[in-house]
């Protein structure tokens, strides 16, 4: 069993270094682009998964 770990992508309370605990902060464009590239390397390396959590899930 391989066990993955990815975090949020960036925000810009990030960026202003807030705490944002439980807030739903959307991702920037940085942080979206995190997310793409994620996705873009899971793919490339044919990395599939049957179980995802949260932290708050």
């Amino acid at each position: 069993m391989k066990i993955y770990f990815a975090r949020h992508g960036q925000t810009d309370w990030n960026t202003l270094r807030k705490v944002q605990g439980t807030t739903d902060i959307p991702l920037n464009e940085n942080g979206i682009a995190q997310a793409h590239l994620l996705c873009k390397n899971l793919e490339e390396n044919e990395i599939s998964f049957e179980n995802c959590g949260g932290a708050f899930s």
